[in-house]
């Protein structure tokens, strides 16, 4: 594992995950008194103070430290609820100047969104099971599953589930879209993003 795998990890735990962090530090903290009650030491002692204090802080600290991966997830969401919305004027700001998709770049993506949009509408998405990857520094791809409800005057598909990949770069402090592609999956009738901007 590289260092960058392991720091992700790490920050991962510390500021990710609350409850799995609270979980983990109860245990070694069962584990501290249990020695303490043993050793009956000034340093246990102090020992098992400050693990009460970390039982305390450490969760608090990751509910208000917010990693670029969560940063990342939630532009994901922020963009589907958009597309919920049919704002396309609000997705504009997160795409990247050089933003392609399909063979198509930033101005024609956005006028075809927004025709279809008006003949479409997209309801409840919801995203999950993301994997996300850092390649290169102010670089992140993510991998995850959506579904949706998508109807229209003459169609109406309930919990249409689809699998995505997208690409980000990091300027002026936030993240932009540079690209986005349907990952085939054998549920889903979502092949290309073409097939949904013709």
């Amino acid at each position: 594992m590289t260092l960058e795998l392991q720091a992700n990890a790490i920050s991962g735990l510390l500021f990710e995950n609350a409850i799995v962090l609270l979980v983990a530090l109860i245990a070694i903290q069962f584990v501290i008194v249990a020695i303490w009650s043993r050793m009956r030491t000034r340093f246990w002692a102090r020992t098992v103070w400050a693990g009460f204090a970390l039982v305390v802080a450490l969760p608090l600290l990751s509910t208000f430290v917010v990693t670029s991966r969560e940063r990342v997830i939630g532009l994901c969401r922020e963009l589907a609820e958009l597309v919920d919305r049919g704002n396309v004027n609000a997705i504009a700001p997160h795409l990247a100047e050089d933003f392609h998709v399909g063979g198509m770049g930033k101005s024609e993506f956005l006028e075809r969104a927004e025709q279809q949009l008006t003949r479409y509408r997209v309801d409840h998405p919801s995203l999950r099971h993301f994997e996300t990857f850092f390649p290169n520094k102010g670089e992140v791809e993510a991998v995850f599953d959506a579904t949706c409800t998508v109807r229209s005057v003459d169609r109406f598909v309930d919990r249409l589930p689809s699998r995505w990949r997208v690409r980000m770069v990091k300027g002026e402090g936030r993240w932009r879209l540079v690209e986005v592609e349907v990952l085939p999956t054998p549920f889903s009738p979502i092949r290309d993003l073409s097939d949904w901007l013709p």
